[in-house]
């Protein structure tokens, strides 16, 4: 669980920290509670990309990504419920659309050592794999992108 001393000392980023929470306590719940098809449409838009070049974000956004990136990883392995790669992605995907940063949301699927079907959400904004890796070891089945 979370050292609440340590937590207060050394986090600079408390606030944001305190919002990933909720945000991880509420995809999870939609995810949960609902039928997907309910709230998938506020994903983004479906099958298409955002910008990946060098270009895509200014230096600015880019720190917000780094912080935003250590924060959604960090944070997500230390809550009491599960926050998995959607939940994650979700979180990281709504962040992001509150700065306007453009950000894509990929779902993919793929195997795992047995040979189970397993599936798997991460994101990306301009060339930075945000949550989830580059998804390489996936095959993507949806892409939603975020202006």
């Amino acid at each position: 669980m979370v050292d609440v001393k340590n937590f207060f000392r050394y986090n600079t980023h408390k606030f944001l920290t305190i919002r990933i929470w909720f945000l991880t306590a509420w995809y999870r719940f939609l995810l949960v509670a609902l039928p997907r098809k309910n709230y998938q449409k506020s994903w983004g838009v479906l099958g298409e990309e955002t910008p990946n070049g060098d270009d895509a974000i200014t230096d600015e956004q880019f720190r917000y990504v780094c912080i935003v990136h250590e924060h959604v990883n960090r944070s997500g392995s230390r809550t009491p419920w599960k926050s998995l790669c959607l939940v994650r992605a979700l979180t990281a995907r709504k962040l992001f659309l509150e700065k306007h940063i453009p950000c894509t949301l990929y779902l993919g699927v793929g195997r795992d050592e047995q040979g189970k079907p397993i599936a798997h959400a991460w994101t990306r904004v301009g060339k930075h794999y945000v949550t989830g890796g580059d998804g390489s070891q996936y095959a993507c089945v949806a892409k939603f992108a975020n202006y």
